[in-house]
């Protein structure tokens, strides 16, 4: 028998093993296969009911030498997850619902497996929402999003998910652990909260979260102005970051994405305040002012639930498309600047584009973007996003192409001491991809926390940015 053979062997025996220890239907298969970023055959997966049955199961697999993989609602893959590896995907998915919420302390306690829309929709029934707008699918789950860090464009006034988590509990190699409060200020130990988010689950399962809340602004304002090319928002988020303008969030998008949002095919920079207050008025008119001096021309403005339609409009846009996803994250000084130019110029342009002329990357930008490359960033967070959208199958050559922009970026990125996150990618490109940018997790401080919390390895590595 070969070595696929045995393998699949091994795991009808685990699976029958398992279907006895927890169940016949606690067994189910995660149904990945033939999804352009999913495995090629379907993953076991487990639902526990609560957190004494998660314990269970990581005991059980610690026992047999069976990794975990935990997943959400699998709307961002764990890209370290190699061809050839078979773990037993463990789900928070049946751990859903909001546990304790009192409105007057803008905190609630929530399973992982809620998702975030329900989130949204019990806070604003009492006029609150959590201030975490990632650029994922609808159906991400709150310890998804713990898991990826993932962020969205409110970031830039809001802050990270890291700020908005005040506690959780989950179930390590070790057991069940219990870190940070309910409380905002929390004081007791140490913050292994903040390990645990951008972890993608290689520390453990996170099982509930206790997260605040903020009352809902009374109004959202958005303005899109359209720029001719790069270089004009380049000098434009030079200035506007230059200056304390009420900026809830500010955007910039490449005309594909546009396009995908509802607006012309054009570069555009987005500007939102929650803002309502006369100093905010004034600043909204100093944003026209400034875009004006700088060749961008406004297109439009809107306010209340128009405004939320168009972020839903960017965020689906980007999250709800199955394709190859990256993220750079710079330090936000830079975004404004180079970064902005010379990183996503290397990504729509050619990848043998050097820092070049302002003109030549502007060229080749022009060129060469086409309606299957979404690009965005967040002017004031370090965010670069690329997100290409893929076919059933994509040619060698133009995957090569794409590997090889993608890694020139990276090593732009890195040399400003930026950091890379693939959050989604076709699964037979993984070793490509891995092997050509490397993984931040060989760092001696995120080895040795994974030591730590996960001596045995129970759970699989992943690409690790704990706290980002």
């Amino acid at each position: 028998m070969d070595q696929s053979g045995k393998q699949a062997a091994t795991f009808g025996a685990l699976r029958e093993e398992l279907r006895t220890a927890f169940g016949r239907d606690a067994v189910t298969a995660r149904a990945f296969a033939g999804t352009p970023d999913g495995p090629p055959a379907d993953l076991d997966e487990l639902r526990p009911r609560d957190e004494r049955e998660a314990a269970e199961i990581v005991r059980w697999a610690a026992d047999r030498g069976v990794q975990l993989l935990p997943l959400g609602a699998g709307t961002q893959w764990i890209p370290s997850l190699q061809e050839g590896a078979e773990p037993l995907v463990v789900s928070a998915a049946a751990m859903s619902g909001v546990v304790e919420y009192d409105p007057g302390d803008l905190v609630m306690v929530v399973r992982s497996g809620t998702p975030l829309a329900e989130i949204e929709r019990v806070a604003g029934e009492h006029g609150q929402w959590l201030p975490v707008d990632p650029l994922v699918s609808e159906r991400a789950t709150l310890g998804g999003v713990i898991g990826t860090a993932a962020a969205g464009p409110h970031r830039l006034g809001y802050g990270p998910l890291r700020d908005w988590v005040i506690g959780l509990r989950a179930v390590t190699a070790d057991g069940p652990i219990r870190a940070g409060g309910k409380v905002v200020k929390n004081v007791a130990g140490y913050d292994v909260t903040k390990l645990f988010i951008g972890s993608q689950g290689s520390l453990g399962l996170v099982t509930e979260a206790a997260i605040k809340l903020r009352p809902l602004p009374p109004e959202r304002r958005l303005l899109a102005f359209k720029a001719p090319d790069v270089e004009p928002l380049q000098s434009f988020a030079r200035e506007l970051m230059d200056r304390s303008w009420s900026l809830s969030a500010a955007e910039w998008i490449n005309p594909a994405l546009a396009a995908a949002c509802g607006l012309p095919k054009e570069w555009f920079a987005l500007l939102g305040t929650d803002d309502l207050s006369k100093s905010a008025q004034g600043a909204v008119e100093g944003w026209r002012r400034l875009a004006r001096e700088h060749g961008l021309e406004e297109i439009g403005a809107w306010a209340g639930r128009d405004a939320d339609d168009l972020w839903s409009r960017y965020r689906n846009a980007l999250g709800g498309t199955p394709a190859l996803r990256v993220r750079w994250v710079m330090w936000p000084s830079q975004v404004p600047g180079t970064a902005l130019h010379l990183h996503v110029g290397r990504v729509g342009g050619k990848v043998e584009d050097g820092p070049g002329t302002a003109g030549g990357l502007a060229s080749s930008l022009r060129e060469e973007a086409t309606d299957r490359l979404f690009v965005s960033g967040g002017l004031g967070t370090g965010e670069v996003r690329a997100a290409w959208i893929l076919g059933d199958a994509v040619p060698e050559e133009a995957g090569h192409h794409i590997l090889a922009r993608i890694a020139a970026v990276t090593e732009a990125v890195r040399s400003d001491m930026g950091r890379v996150r693939v959050e989604r990618v076709p699964f037979a490109w993984r070793k490509s991809l891995l092997g050509t940018l490397g993984s931040a997790a060989e760092s001696p401080l995120s080895r040795r926390v994974k030591e730590v919390l996960d001596p045995g390895n129970v759970f699989v590595s992943a690409d690790f940015m704990g706290g980002v």
